[in-house]
């Protein structure tokens, strides 16, 4: 027999619900919607209703308003309904792409694309678990979980385990899970595959009730948790539950960004492999890289920064420097805004240098002022403060207490070729070791500036080799 898993709540229900909000007008009536999840990720609502007497004539002059008009111009931008039995709440948010058929007796369907479903039990019993559904664009080949869990349907309920094996039949049993511990906060991240959910391969965050969920927070999780896994995650949606498993509200994301990654050289920028467990304590490691994360995500738009690494993965070999590049570039200056910088990009102080510079800055424009444009050498004079492009990244690499060998200083001038283009013909071979070394910096760079101190993976020697973060990229350990 087999086990039924549906009390994870991960799928959208097929049941119709019947429209409560926005209230029926003297024009017309919307009646049921239901709502499915495309193969694509996308949400879809495909609803009814009826166009009243007004309605009618409105239609019959060829006068009548799309009913797509009327749904986004209402005040609040959702739409309420309830279950045929009043159980369960609907709310569903921003609907996009509206598509509406008429009939001439003034019968209408229409479909959506809502950004957000919430589905609420009307029962009011406290939460006590959520947990965040996240999609996967590949499977996890290269990723190793440290612990295992085991899930039961009769009762339902998700039984985590330590690092000790685990025998009892008729239950699923998984390795697939790691701890991870975020401002004092205990998650649990693993992964379910499709034969239990029934849908896409899926991910989870499990955490307690008293973190309500969130999109910003998970799609936040997902950008860091795929970089370091070398995979797109997509925050598909949520679930509460009672200490019963109860399910008491589920919540549903529209995911409108869906990838084709590139598997055939699919790096990681760290060793998480399940065949090579090279770094110790990865729970903590992992840990304290996503805490550094979501500490510097605002001052320095890691988020951002991330969306450029992550392309890496879904461009042709001759643009992925170019990505990388730009990513980095990003860090670079918000790193150079921010009180973590020491020089802030300049030489000396800005005033120091304007007290200097005021002492010879009349001479030089009165020794000047027959030579045409000296406007232009006279504020090149007043920003001579200014670290130049090429040594404000070397500088960069140096306040985060990095050794740069010549090496890698040739690998970051890859950058120029790969942004500018270049007139000689670069061989395939070649391009790749190229990328490889560039990303391998890259992620030592990056590695380094949230905090990490253990082993990277260097993709510019023989059999990519782990080694540790302050040892150069292309240097035999």
């Amino acid at each position: 027999m087999k086990e039924d898993y549906s009390f994870f709540g991960e799928s959208i229900p097929s049941e119709s619900y019947y429209i409560t909000s926005p209230e029926s007008t003297i024009d017309y009536k919307l009646d049921k919607i239901h709502f499915k999840r495309e193969e694509n990720l996308r949400l879809k609502c495909f609803y009814n209703g009826k166009g009243l007497d007004s309605w009618k004539q409105l239609m019959q002059m060829r006068n009548f308003p799309s009913l797509g008009t009327v749904i986004k111009g209402q005040e609040n931008p959702s739409i309420k309904a309830t279950s045929s039995d009043f159980k369960q709440e609907v709310e569903f948010k921003y609907i996009s792409d509206i598509t509406t058929h008429t009939e001439i007796s003034g019968e209408f369907r229409g479909t959506g694309e809502p950004h957000e479903i919430i589905i609420r039990d009307t029962s009011n019993y406290p939460p006590r678990v959520v947990i965040y559904w996240i999609g996967n664009a590949e499977e996890e080949h290269n990723f190793y979980y440290t612990r295992k869990f085991i899930l039961r349907s009769n009762p339902p309920s998700i039984t985590m385990f330590g690092t000790i094996d685990v025998n009892e039949s008729s239950h699923y049993i998984s390795g697939n899970r790691i701890d991870l511990k975020l401002n004092e906060e205990n998650y649990i991240f693993g992964k379910i595959p499709k034969s239990l959910t029934q849908a896409v391969n899926k991910s989870f965050l499990y955490t307690d009730g008293t973190h309500h969920p969130n999109l910003k927070f998970c799609a936040e999780f997902c950008s860091i948790m795929g970089y370091l896994m070398g995979l797109k995650l997509y925050p598909l949606g949520y679930t509460f539950y009672t200490d019963e498993f109860q399910i008491i509200e589920k919540g549903f994301w529209n995911v409108t960004n869906v990838e084709k990654a590139d598997t055939n050289w699919q790096i990681i920028p760290l060793d998480l492999r399940h065949d090579k467990k090279r770094i110790n304590n990865p729970e903590a490691i992992l840990s304290n890289l996503i805490e550094n994360f979501f500490e510097k995500k605002e001052s320095f738009q890691l988020m951002k920064i991330l969306g450029y690494f992550q392309k890496f993965y879904e461009l042709p070999f001759y643009l992925r420097i170019q990505t990388l590049a730009t990513g980095l570039d990003l860090l670079e200056k918000f790193w150079y805004k921010s009180k973590l910088s020491k020089s802030r990009g300049k030489y000396m102080e800005d005033n120091t240098y304007k007290v200097i510079i005021e002492k010879y800055i009349s001479n030089i424009e009165e020794d000047i002022k027959e030579i045409a444009n000296q406007s232009y050498i006279i504020n090149n004079i007043r920003n001579a403060n200014q670290i130049s492009l090429t040594q404000k990244k070397l500088t960069f690499v140096q306040e985060l207490e990095m050794r740069l060998t010549d090496n890698e200083k040739k690998i970051l001038k890859k950058r120029n070729s790969a942004v500018h283009g270049s007139d000689s013909e670069v061989e395939s071979q070649a391009i790749v070791s190229d990328v490889g070394a560039y990303y391998s910096l890259v992620s030592r760079i990056f590695l380094k500036f949230l905090g990490y101190d253990d082993n990277y993976i260097d993709y510019s020697l023989p059999n990519y080799p782990a080694k540790n973060i302050e040892i150069s990229v292309g240097e035999i350990a």
